[in-house]
This record gives C-alpha cells, structure tokens and sequence, in this order.
C-alpha cells in the first residue's frame, strides 16, 4: 500500500506563527522575536498630522500631546525642548494611524551646518556669502536633531575654491558640513520605544474615550519600585502639563502594563484633575512602607496581561490508497480553509480582550 503524508502548516497573525517541519510550534523566543521585526518592518512614515509624543535620548516615551498646537499642552519648555543650544533633551514624533512622522522634514538633504566658510582668505570680507558664519545656528532643528546624518563633508568644494584660493579653505571650511534625514536613525528611535507595539488600541482609545489634553508615563522598575512611584508621585503634584490619562511601562522591555483614563476633568491641571482610579493607585501605594513595596504590590493594582492563546496543532492528512489526487488535494485545501478561520477567530477574540484591558 502506497500512501504520502503532508503536513499542514499556516501562518497566525496575533504574534504567534507555527513553522519548521512537522508540527513543532516555535518557541516562546522565537515568538518574541517575530513580534519584535514584524514591529521594526511595520514602522513606516506617516503625515505631519497627528499625536505629538515626545521621546528622551534612551527612546522613553515621556508625554503625548493630543492638541495641534504642543503648547496647549503645557509640556513643552525650552530647557528641554529647543534645538537653537544643542541637542535637546527629548525631540517631538508625531504619530497616527498612517505611521511616525519626524521632528525635520523626511526631504531634508544638503542642509549646511557647522561654522566656518568655503571662500578661503575671502572670509575677511564680513559680507554673505564669504564672511564666517555659524550655520547650525542658521538651522538648528536639522543641525542639532539626532534624527539627521552627515550627508558631505564638503571636501570638493574647499579643493575646489581652494584652488582659487591657495587651498584656504582648507583652514576656513572649520566645521562646514552638510546633513540629511536620517530615515534609520528615526526609525530606529521609534522602534526602541516600542510605541508600535501599542499604537494603534493606543490611538482607539483616545478617539473612542474623547481624551484631549495629553498623556502622561510612568516605567516601573521591579528593582527600584519605591522610587519610581516617589518620583512620579511628586511629579504630579508639580507638573502643570495638561494629562487626560496615564500610561504604565515596565522599565525593562517598554511593554504597556496598563493605559489608566482619568475619569474626571480631563483638561484641567494635574492637581484639579487627577481622578479617584489614579489617587488610587498611586496614593495608596505611595503611602506605605516602602520598605515593604515589592513589585507585585503594584502589579495588583494593573490588569494581567492577555494570555497568548494556544495554536491547536496542525493536522495531519494522509492520502487514503482509494483517494483520487485531485480528492486529496481538495481536502488539504478545505483544512487549510479550516484552520485559517479558525485562526483568524482567535485573532480577533485576543485583540479584543488586549483592547478591553489597556482601556481599563
């Protein structure tokens, strides 16, 4: 008796994908490790319009503004904010549906930074185009975001008015140089905060719950708890910056724990504003023995996480010796029809129950 085996396989798309021979489901790393590139490829330039967050120099998501105008938000300073002195300390992503739109425009190319001049000894003329200038003071936001690279360092021009010149701009050229968007370093940043993985219940439940004002972080440290909760707490009573809710990150891995709306007041300060669900969490935790806080003191205030749900294992079809071709190819195709929908159910029923959860 004859018979062949085949062995179905497809492919889920909640972050679980079943492959490799046989039957074997992947490992919980190789599962992590999936979700994390299908977050890296799924970044993508979206338009200028949208939710502002801002992110610090290690990738925090520290504050979204929901208003058009980030100074209706109250976040926005200068010491932190402004590019005309420096690098600043947290630069503006705006994100939507349609993907991250940057702090520069994505076209920016052949924007002269740096100080000095290309004429040479002609630079004793304290006349445009010739004289020194300072052109990243001309062009901070490109010249001091870290979302912009070294495009030219403008080496042809100098030989080339050096020539001219006998070779001063060698001397004069300073630290004249040319940037351009930098499309990997952006995406870069986004994907270390990991705001994709959360984006888009994130933006569900701003235009679902009517949020305005803006959103407010907190990242916990299962090591260091106790201060990050003293921290935040302090920061709350001081903070001016408008905060319709608040979003719970583990410090470790930037997951979301939990996205807590206030109930009450959106607009107003965080003092007149902050509702009883957060007095809760964080008054109470606040105001014990810190010596005694552990982790899971705060963890019994967040709503677990959603379970991945369990792949039910590929079927195995065998050719019976009086099955026709053609019958047996029909019949893989009908459990693969199966399975897809199957899969595509429990799809659904996982992005609902991790909807209801970060809405809590």
């Amino acid at each position: 008796m004859h018979s062949s085996l085949i062995s179905i396989l497809f492919a889920g798309t909640i972050s679980i994908v079943v492959s490799g021979c046989g039957t074997k489901q992947q490992s919980i790393d190789t599962i992590e490790q999936t979700k994390h590139a299908e977050h890296r490829t799924a970044i993508r330039l979206g338009s200028a319009g949208g939710h502002t967050a801002y992110l610090d120099s290690d990738d925090n998501l520290r504050y979204i503004c929901l208003y058009s105008d980030e100074e209706q938000c109250g976040y926005y300073t200068d010491e932190k904010h402004d590019y005309t002195e420096g690098r600043p300390d947290e630069e503006a992503v705006i994100f939507s549906e349609s993907g991250y739109y940057p702090p520069i425009s994505p076209s920016a190319s052949g924007i002269q930074c740096g100080k000095g001049s290309l004429f040479g000894w002609l630079a004793i003329f304290p006349v445009e185009p010739f004289a020194i200038a300072d052109y990243t003071a001309k062009h901070p936001r490109v010249c001091n975001s870290r979302f912009a690279g070294l495009e030219s360092t403008q080496m042809a021009p100098r030989i080339m008015f050096g020539l001219l010149t006998f070779m001063t701009p060698l001397l004069t050229g300073g630290t004249m140089h040319t940037e351009k968007f930098d499309r990997e370093a952006f995406f870069d940043a986004v994907y270390n905060s990991n705001l994709e993985s959360y984006r888009t219940p994130l933006l569900e439940t701003i235009r679902q719950r009517h949020l305005r004002g803006g959103i407010d972080t907190l990242y916990l440290d299962p090591d260091d708890v106790e201060d990050d909760l003293e921290d935040k707490y302090d920061a709350l009573l001081s903070d001016r910056s408008k905060k319709s809710a608040l979003l719970i990150l583990d410090a470790r891995n930037k997951d979301l724990l939990a996205a807590v709306v206030f109930t009450q007041d959106q607009n107003l300060s965080p003092v007149a504003g902050v509702s009883e669900q957060i007095r809760r969490i964080l008054s109470e935790i606040a105001g014990k023995d810190m010596a005694e806080l552990t982790y899971d003191d705060v963890l019994a205030y967040i709503p677990p996480k959603v379970p991945l749900p369990t792949i039910p294992p590929a079927k195995k079809l065998i050719k019976d010796e009086f099955e026709t071709q053609a019958e047996f190819d029909e019949r893989v195709r009908e459990a693969i029809r199966a399975r897809e929908l199957h899969l595509k159910a429990l799809q659904r029923d996982y992005s609902l129950a991790v909807y209801e959860r970060n809405s809590y």
